[in-house]
């Protein structure tokens, strides 16, 4: 495919994306955002608290790989959470990759905690839990919103369905890595095949998860990892879930087990901010499906972007003030012996 074709699909999504929002906006009407405007402030407050610990689990996972990659102690706390907190802020503005695979990698180089290789390294094989526990789950969404399975049962497999990846990706981490980046490789594949829909996923990123299949990291490393993986989607979920009842919406939590991943899952193809519009669309789609009110359906949707935003730019501005009062840099470690070449 030609980089003119390549941009001309990317802008295509990203103006579709602007569009669904767009419309999202006109059904929901003045109604809808004075309903967001006057959330419930309690759970406003529960829903920052847990934005923040989807932020500190992925700041956690983070700085677990770069540590067990660079065979270096720990970047302090405060600062790769900082650097995650800077991915998230420039993904509001920017698609997920530019957050993920620029700021964050940037950041941490700036502050001496890693190059610039092993931090774009460490970068994707922190994404690499998320991909592979959000393609599980959205397994037992399908199910449940194609009338297969009731909530009760799709929830169940979604809980069974994590329980054995993690032991699976605890003590075959190695083979579980060729397994996806062959599924991937092969599914890019075929879809290059189909007009549009080879446009959507761009072949670095896969050509970066093949990076991994010589990756040598402990079990142990790997086994905390995807717990935090695991323990960050339920975060995500509760986070959703608390911003329903900030906007009075009663949503089922079981629900919105099975859709989060779903909606979340959908970011991996958008081009558009924070995956305007299609985050929506997915979410709408499993929602719609289990026959919650479309004017409640519109005001979660405008609600839970407005709120994660906000949230997401306070937790933002947070990580300065803390950086700026204890201003010690990743850099005053003892410097990354070998980076380069543990990438081999």
């Amino acid at each position: 495919m030609s980089m003119n074709g390549k941009r001309i699909a990317r802008t295509a999504v990203g103006l579709a994306g602007v569009v669904i929002f767009a419309v999202i906006l006109y059904l929901g009407g003045t109604e809808a955002l004075s309903r967001v405007a006057h959330g419930d402030p309690v759970y406003l407050l529960a829903a920052l608290l847990a934005i923040g610990g989807v932020t500190l689990t992925s700041a956690l996972r983070w700085r677990l790989l770069v540590s067990a990659l660079t065979r270096q102690p720990a970047v302090p706390l405060r600062l790769i959470y900082y650097y995650n907190i800077i991915g998230r802020v420039i993904s509001l503005f920017a698609p997920r990759g530019v957050g993920d695979f620029a700021g964050r990698p940037l950041a941490l180089r700036a502050g001496g905690g890693s190059s610039l290789g092993m931090a774009l390294y460490s970068t994707l094989l922190d994404r690499l839990f998320d991909y592979i526990l959000l393609m599980l789950m959205t397994g037992p969404a399908l199910l449940y919103v194609g009338h297969l399975v009731s909530l009760e049962l799709g929830t169940a497999l979604a809980a069974i369905l994590a329980g054995v990846s993690f032991f699976v990706i605890a003590t075959r981490f190695g083979q579980v890595v060729r397994w996806f980046t062959a599924f991937v490789g092969q599914f890019t594949a075929w879809s290059s095949r189909v007009p549009v829909l080879g446009r959507l996923i761009p072949q670095d990123k896969v050509d970066r998860l093949r990076q991994l299949k010589g990756i040598q990291i402990d079990l142990w490393t790997v086994a905390r990892g995807y717990l935090l993986t695991i323990l960050q989607i339920l975060m995500v979920i509760l986070r959703s879930y608390l911003i329903a009842r900030a906007l009075r919406l009663h949503l089922p939590f079981l629900l919105l087990l099975l859709a989060a991943p779903v909606a979340q899952l959908g970011q991996i193809i958008a081009f558009t901010p924070g995956a305007l519009g299609i985050r929506e669309l997915s979410w709408f789609g499993v929602l719609q499906a289990t026959g919650i009110p479309r004017d409640d359906l519109l005001v979660f949707l405008v609600g839970h972007r407005a709120y994660i935003y906000i949230c997401t730019l306070a937790l933002g501005l947070i990580g300065q003030l803390i950086v700026a009062i204890w201003p010690q840099r990743a850099g005053s470690l003892p410097p990354v012996v070998g980076a380069e070449q543990s990438k081999t």
